[in-house]
């Protein structure tokens, strides 16, 4: 015999076979259910989807708060209900459903990622990162870009990066694809297309460390270290010892000038681990920043000792320009040159470290097949199209003429701090800067980015060429906008003139005369 109960399953298995073909009819087999059962959960949930396939949101709100009401320990409604306020822009509300149904039951995986993107709306960063922090700890191991890991993992690239741009174009919000590919455009050295990638992966999931570790590695290899510290800020408000994050701020506190707080970080690191031979590395830059070259030596001996087949190890090395290898380090290295599990990474630096090795050492001829094949090799990953240069080369020529620049005297930002060094690689730039920089009142800093920046601003990327592409797009800018570009350049270069700020607050003192140039 039939029960009641039997056949109100039979009622709702019916109305959810309905629901996307005739949400009409599904409703009404819900409301059946109630009528004799009310407070019926299920069929609650049944109606409540209905409403929304009819598009009436409002109604299943309503709906779902008395469900909520009435069946107070129920996790799931309060999901779905808090999933809905979300959707109707009743932040507030939507953030206390949720909230309730991860108090009720903590593994609710979904629930937390709705709750990170209602945080981040509320400009609640540290809560955001918290319950996106939840989310991902309660996820499975993802599979469906399974194929992508392997591919990456064998240094297949181009094959990884078409699996991702497949899988984007039919799933445009997935932000572990946009993820993926940015890490990929990171090791093609596209900075900026990283950037871009990783900035909307962070629209998507706002509160992704990962993302939001990877982006702020981009900004750091771009050496934008102003825009990294917050990012680095809430990424160590999540994890305070954790150590990537920890090295990426002694590395960016390293670009700013403030080597004691680098060194300290480093150190520490190292210090902690000593067998890591990143650690020791990350050591040796920043004390080869601070100007302490023999304690910076030291630190890449450490690092070698760590691991003999880390490349950068040895490169950071040669990098030191008066550092001479002795025989036996010429040794070492070709004999792990001959390891067949080297990768190729460590294999192109070591190919540049004994170009310099040997170069050192008047050997010509094979000084010059190492840096031969260390090319060769790193060329095979690195984005470039020499065409594309060209042409912007020769758009260049096409705008800035003696009549362009003749129109534009007096434009830009009038003081006059920088000094630019302009000349074609390998030609002599950075000796003339060191020779300025022995001058008292003049600072080296780098190779800054923020030049190329700005020319990405302007359309850079932008193809085909035209009036939104840079260098054409030059030719709209206003007055106020070109004084703009100069004060906001000076701006963010600031933290690179170390000296120089520390040398006018002196002279502002009167502790300190200057001497004209």
């Amino acid at each position: 015999m039939t029960t009641f109960d039997d056949q109100a399953d039979l009622l709702l298995v019916r109305g959810a076979a309905l629901l996307d073909q005739d949400a009409a009819k599904a409703g009404q087999l819900a409301q059946q259910i109630l009528a004799s059962h009310p407070g019926h959960l299920e069929a609650g949930l049944l109606l409540a989807q209905a409403y929304l396939r009819q598009q009436q949101p409002e109604r299943a709100a309503t709906l779902l708060t008395a469900l909520a009401t009435a069946r107070p320990e129920q996790a799931t409604v309060r999901w779905e209900l808090g999933r809905l306020l979300a959707e109707l822009q009743r932040g507030p509300e939507a953030t206390a459903a949720l909230e309730a149904a991860v108090r009720l039951e903590p593994r609710l995986a979904g629930a937390w990622r709705e709750l990170s993107k209602l945080y981040a709306a509320g400009g609640e960063a540290q809560r955001c990162d918290a319950a996106y922090a939840r989310y991902a700890s309660l996820l499975p191991q993802d599979t469906h870009l399974a194929e992508v890991h392997q591919a990456i993992a064998l240094r297949r690239l181009t094959h990884a990066e078409r699996l991702l741009e497949r899988r984007l174009a039919a799933a445009p919000q997935d932000a572990e694809a946009l993820r993926l590919l940015a890490i990929l455009a990171h090791e093609r050295e596209d900075f900026v297309r990283a950037e871009e990638l990783l900035t909307k992966c962070l629209l998507i999931e706002p509160g992704s460390a990962h993302a939001r570790f990877a982006l702020a590695s981009a900004l750091h290899a771009q050496q934008r270290p102003a825009l990294v510290l917050p990012h680095l800020d809430r990424l160590l408000a999540l994890d305070p010892r954790h150590r990537e994050y920890r090295a990426l701020l002694g590395s960016t506190l390293t670009i700013l000038g403030d080597t004691a707080r680098a060194i300290a970080i480093q150190r520490e690191l190292a210090q902690e681990e000593p067998g890591n031979a990143f650690a020791w590395l990350s050591l040796g830059h920043a004390l080869r920043a601070n100007g302490d070259f023999n304690a910076a030596v030291a630190a890449y001996r450490q690092s070698v000792t760590a691991r003999g087949s880390f490349g950068e190890a040895w490169f950071s090395l040669a990098n030191m320009k008066t550092f001479r290898f002795t025989p036996v380090d010429v040794a070492a290295m070709r004999l792990e040159l001959q390891r067949p599990d080297l990768g190729d990474e460590d294999r192109w630096h070591f190919e540049f470290t004994l170009g310099k090795a040997t170069e050192d050492e008047a050997q010509y001829q094979e000084s010059f097949a190492h840096y031969a094949n260390g090319n060769r090799l790193r060329r095979s990953y690195v984005a470039y199209d020499g065409a594309a240069v060209t042409a912007q080369i020769l758009r260049s020529i096409d705008v800035y003429t003696p009549e362009f620049l003749a129109a534009r005297q007096g434009w830009g930002c009038p003081k006059p701090d920088p000094i630019f060094i302009v000349g074609l690689p390998r030609s002599g730039s950075t000796l003339v800067e060191q020779i300025l920089a022995s001058h008292s009142s003049v600072e080296g800093t780098r190779e800054l980015p923020d030049v190329p920046a700005f020319a990405n601003e302007l359309g850079a990327r932008i193809a085909p060429p035209g009036d939104g592409c840079y260098p054409d797009s030059v030719r709209q800018l206003t007055e106020q906008q070109a004084r703009s570009y100069g004060e906001r350049y000076l701006a963010q270069t600031r933290p690179y003139r170390v000296r120089s700020i520390t040398r006018r607050r002196l002279v502002e003192s009167g502790l300190v005369t200057e001497r004209p140039i």
